[in-house]
């Protein structure tokens, strides 16, 4: 009986395995790149090797391996994860900069229909809640706003 083709694949062991997908392809009457979208993977990596194997030109080498779309997903996420580290750092570096940067973001952002509301101002709110409903292509319910301001009179 031979070997599973996904344990073959996890041994990289890439002759056994092309020749299994092969045979069974075969056996299905159907196309390689139908039947296993692995093998598609599997050139694709396997390709990687055979650079390492070939002596090609340095820019080739390179467009190989900008190419390589496993290797392009471990490098994103690695500069990801680079970028969030230096990001971190450069806040957690520069504290005494928080007060004024919220002091800059509160001059800029509106007041929120719930403050308004608990200050009594309900017209403000409503006037800011129909403008949002509006926004997001909703009916602004005038019942559940006169239940809010029963709620707050109390």
């Amino acid at each position: 009986m031979p070997e599973s083709p996904y344990f073959l694949y996890s041994k990289k062991e890439c002759h056994k395995l092309e020749q299994l997908l092969r045979q069974i392809a075969e056996l299905n009457q159907r196309q390689e790149s139908d039947c296993y979208p692995y093998y598609q993977e599997l050139l694709k990596t396997t390709s990687l090797r055979v650079l390492q194997q070939k002596k090609l030109s340095y820019i080739r080498q390179i467009k190989e391996l900008l190419t390589h779309v496993p290797t392009i997903r471990k490098l994103l996420i690695i500069g990801a994860i680079g970028f969030t580290i230096l990001l971190s750092y450069s806040i957690s570096k520069y504290p005494s900069d928080w007060p004024g940067i919220l002091l800059l973001l509160h001059s800029i952002l509106p007041e929120s229909p719930r403050s308004m509301v608990s200050k009594g101002r309900f017209n403000d709110a409503e006037k800011v809640l129909k403008c949002i409903a509006t926004t997001n292509e909703r009916n602004f319910d005038q019942n559940a706003f006169e239940q809010l301001k029963r709620d707050q009179e109390k």
